[in-house]
């Protein structure tokens, strides 16, 4: 038998909050496309990156993580390639949102490769 909840879930997206706190901490920061740009450290964040980049009304790059589906490392399928698809980000302000950062070593990846 399954349990019915008694109160219902919701999903709170923290934008207002972030973008808040970023402009109050750099009030020289710009959103305009030729300065400021959002991108996705993988695939599993894109939808929250494209909801800062519509938002904001700035570009989107992504990376993506190319897998080797025919072999299996320490349970997992071995990341091939990380590739960066989006426009230049040279001279940009970066802003990447990822759910979690447990050991920041794919942030400082996606950083470095940037």
């Amino acid at each position: 038998m399954n349990a019915v909840p008694l109160m219902s879930f919701d999903n709170v997206m923290p934008t207002y909050q972030v973008l808040k706190t970023l402009l109050r901490k750099m009030p020289e920061l710009s959103f305009d496309k030729d300065s400021f740009m959002v991108v996705s450290p993988d695939e599993g964040a894109i939808n929250r990156n494209m909801y800062f980049s519509s938002v904001l009304g700035c570009n989107l790059g992504m990376f993506y993580k190319r897998r080797d589906y025919t072999r299996v490392v320490n349970g997992r399928n071995p990341i091939v390639a990380h590739e960066y698809l989006g426009e230049s980000v040279e001279g940009k302000t970066v802003f990447i949102a990822d759910d979690i950062i447990a050991s920041g070593e794919s942030m400082l990846e996606v950083a470095g490769e940037l």
